[in-house]
């Protein structure tokens, strides 16, 4: 008799043990991928924007209190390479912002951006989030020909203080002026091809260049700078300082005196504010630029000094409006201009039916009545206090040169020197249309 014999038994023996091998490799497999792939999946993933310049890398991390995973481009350019990674040693050392342990770790993510510009320039925008909400965003544009950051240095001066005013109006009251101050190193930019984006705050103020090549100073990418009128524009400087004083000049410009009293406010860091006539502007247009675009405020002090209080509503509007037209043919702004009324003088139901604001002071220096600069320092060292607007004259040469004096003392007393406007905003007054203010607060 033949026997055949049985294979199953092998066969499930194989089968047996393959499976178990299988469940091994899985198990360890599954270990493996638990081990480095700690991190939350939306950490992981990055956004659909814009990431043509460098390779795409990460850097991972984890500590008692956070996950860090922060993407990057990983560039041919080493300054620029260095750059990134600066910014990301940062952030590591930064972030969480609240170290205590809590029960889960914070998520620390960088995003980004990359893109090459006129095969000059790449931009790099990082982005980092806490929790998923943003806390930190630098750019930086490197320029591949000069190997170096690109700064606003390829911005006419004047250019830069349009656009910080422009700056500054978009981002509104949230912040304090004087930390918005866009200067030629300022280098938290992102170009691409048509725009230059400004970074204050995690916030972005764009511009168009190709729309303004007179603003540019020299060629950014494919445009070429041109020579077009840039408009003045006053600027505000925001100081905050407990001691202020506004100095104001009547009756200009002057001829010579106005650039001499400019030159010693700029001394002591200090702007004025110039109550200009508007029948003198149009003789002394450079002198009305070069006060706005050093940071002066321009004021009206009407057209041609009449007594206010002599006229009607309709010819002093008349005087206010000639003045102002004068202002925007000098300046290319428009703007309603602060009043002081000549000789001080404006009735009460007058003021109400017009819709600026009247600025007199409570120091007068009365340097048109002793013409004498001794004089006329002591007077203003004695009477100032803080909020305190001041009168002197543009026209008066004793004026002039009491100005140092002036601003010696009291800057040796803790003062700072500011346009009226900056005065009344600093120290909380409600700027309002028919209102007449003597000094802040």
């Amino acid at each position: 008799m033949t026997y055949v014999r049985k294979r199953k038994p092998r066969i499930l023996r194989f089968m047996l043990l393959f499976i178990i091998l299988a469940l091994i490799i899985g198990m360890t497999t599954f270990g493996i991928t638990t081990l480095f792939n700690r991190y939350p999946k939306a950490m992981m993933e990055v956004n659909e924007s814009i990431k043509t310049a460098g390779n795409h890398k990460k850097r991972r991390s984890t500590t008692d209190t956070a996950y860090y995973v922060l993407h990057y481009p990983d560039t041919k350019f080493k300054n620029l390479n260095s750059w990134i990674a600066s910014e990301m040693d940062t952030t590591m050392n930064t972030y969480p912002l609240e170290t205590e342990a809590t029960e889960e770790r914070h998520q620390i993510k960088q995003d980004y951006k990359s893109i090459e510009v006129n095969d000059q320039y790449i931009s790099v925008q990082l982005e980092t989030y806490e929790n998923d909400v943003l806390v930190n965003k630098v750019s930086r544009v490197y320029d591949v020909e000069a190997q170096d950051f690109l700064k606003t240095d390829f911005l006419k001066d004047k250019a830069q203080r349009v656009i910080n005013k422009q700056i500054r109006d978009q981002l509104g009251p949230n912040y304090n002026l004087s930390e918005i101050t866009l200067d030629p190193l300022y280098n938290n930019l992102y170009l691409d091809n048509s725009n230059v984006e400004f970074i204050f705050f995690n916030e972005v103020v764009s511009f168009n260049y190709k729309d303004h090549p007179h603003y540019l100073n020299r060629a950014l990418g494919d445009v070429e700078p041109t020579d077009d009128f840039i408009p003045s524009v006053y600027l505000d400087y925001g100081f905050e300082n407990n001691k202020m004083v506004a100095l104001t000049f009547d009756d200009g410009p002057h001829a010579v005196y106005s650039k001499q009293i400019m030159d010693v406010m700029e001394k002591y860091n200090g702007q004025a504010t110039f109550f200009v006539l508007g029948s003198r502007i149009r003789d002394h247009q450079e002198n009305i630029r070069e006060m706005v675009d050093r940071g002066h405020q321009v004021a009206s002090h009407s057209y041609d000094h009449p007594n206010f209080t002599k006229l009607s509503i309709e010819q002093i509007n008349d005087q206010l409006s000639k003045t102002e037209k004068e202002y925007e043919i000098a300046t290319g702004m428009h703007d309603d201009l602060f009043v002081r009324p000549p000789y001080g003088l404006i009735l009460d139901e007058q003021i109400k039916q017009l819709s600026v604001p009247f600025i007199n002071w409570d120091v007068d220096t009365e340097d048109w009545i002793s013409h004498n600069p001794t004089t006329i320092c002591e007077t203003a060292l004695r009477n100032t206090a803080d909020g305190s607007i001041v009168l002197l004259h543009e026209i008066y040469q004793e004026s002039y040169e009491s100005l140092d004096c002036i601003l010696k003392g009291l800057s040796e007393k803790g003062f700072q020197f500011v346009t009226v406007r900056e005065l009344l905003l600093a120290k909380g007054e409600d700027i309002t249309g028919g209102g007449l203010y003597y000094y802040a607060n």
